[in-house]
């Protein structure tokens, strides 16, 4: 593998304080314990452009620093999947600027200093790789339904296709100024944002709730999700996910504060549940005809465009990295990460083919509700 862009200190598995985040109007109520470290907090423009460039730069470099292990097949989808791996090292982690960043963070008490990195443990990164049909048909789906799948709502329709997903919570959201003009510029001129390459931004922070076979306990996690449409050619978009530490003290959570446990509609919801962490970004691009043709579909990886001669398709990217906790060891973690990955893209065109045959709209907003 070549060597890898510099990482950011944004996406990974070190979950965000809530002094780390743009202000929000819940936060006012806090206690000073709950917001510890001393804040510094980015404004929402600032934090959300970061955020998505990170992600976006993560995502350019997968060719370079992730490697290829597998191909496999998630039924019904006709797209092959392509699997990657990589290993950041605690070394890696340790070089990140955490608190010379445009985003401030505080450095993980486990990578203070030489000795403690050499004993912190790294994280485990797997990616996927698909290009389907731009077809509203079987086995696929076209730029709309990607779009209105997995750009609108992301987390709340990542319940409906995913069977061990039971509640996508959504605890927080918040304004995202897309007509404040950028800085330095004229009136007129433009967003922020707008000047960066997004438009439709969007975020929240949302606990997404998994059930797992007993005797295990359900997890919890709890993340930050940016998603945004970028304005350059060809059309895509981006959506991002980091682990947030939500203190039982704020309310408008329902899992993190145990509200669940006597709240909770359901006996699902009122279960105990052990909070997991995870960090993904994934990405989803309509590719030109000029591009389909070439291997992986003009990324340079040899990933087989699936024989789509002449016509454009699109192109699905997605990298993760988790932490489930509790009791499963991490390496019997890593072993069903794959599998795991791959088989959300059949789950999704499972999804969008019954919505598409029932003819049930996209419904917007939303989330999980006790």
């Amino acid at each position: 593998m070549a060597p890898s862009t510099k990482l950011g200190n944004l996406l990974h598995l070190e979950p965000l304080y809530l002094s780390e985040l743009p202000n929000h109007p819940s936060f006012e109520t806090l206690p000073a314990s709950a917001t510890t470290p001393k804040p510094v907090r980015p404004d929402v423009t600032t934090f959300l452009i970061s955020a998505l460039n990170e992600a976006s730069a993560f995502l350019n470099d997968t060719p370079q620093s992730f490697k290829r292990t597998k191909v496999k097949h998630s039924p019904p989808s006709t797209g092959k999947v392509h699997l990657f791996s990589r290993e950041v090292r605690a070394a890696e982690l340790a070089q990140i600027p955490w608190e010379d960043s445009h985003v401030r963070r505080h450095r993980p008490h486990d990578l203070n200093n030489a000795e403690s990195t050499k004993a912190a443990a790294g994280e485990s990164w797997f990616a996927r790789v698909s290009n389907h049909a731009n077809r509203g048909e079987p086995g696929t789906a076209d730029w709309e339904e990607f779009e209105n799948g997995l750009l609108v709502d992301h987390s709340k329709h990542e319940m409906m296709y995913t069977p061990d997903v039971y509640d996508a919570f959504k605890v927080i959201e918040w304004d995202v100024p897309e007509d404040e003009e950028a800085i330095g510029e004229e009136p007129g001129e433009g967003s922020a944002l707008s000047n960066a390459g997004y438009a439709q931004v969007s975020m929240n922070i949302y606990e997404m709730c998994h059930s797992l076979p007993t005797p295990l306990t359900n997890r919890i996690f709890t993340n930050l999700v940016i998603s945004a449409r970028r304005t350059t050619t060809p059309p895509s978009f981006l959506s991002l996910q980091i682990p947030v530490r939500l203190p039982r003290s704020f309310t408008p959570a329902f899992y993190s504060s145990l509200r669940n446990l006597t709240e909770g509609s359901t006996a699902q919801k009122r279960k105990k549940t052990i909070t997991g962490i995870y960090t993904a970004v994934e990405s989803v691009r309509l590719l030109p005809e000029s591009s389909s043709n070439q291997n992986g579909g003009g990324r340079g990886d040899g990933v087989d465009p699936n024989g789509w001669s002449g016509e454009p398709n699109i192109e699905w990217v997605m990298a993760t990295a988790s932490d489930a906790r509790g009791w499963l060891p991490m390496g019997l973690q890593k072993m069903g990460v794959p599998g795991a990955v791959a088989k959300d893209v059949g789950l999704f065109m499972r999804w969008v083919e019954h919505r598409r045959n029932s003819k049930e709209p996209m419904e917007n907003g939303g989330g999980g509700s006790p």
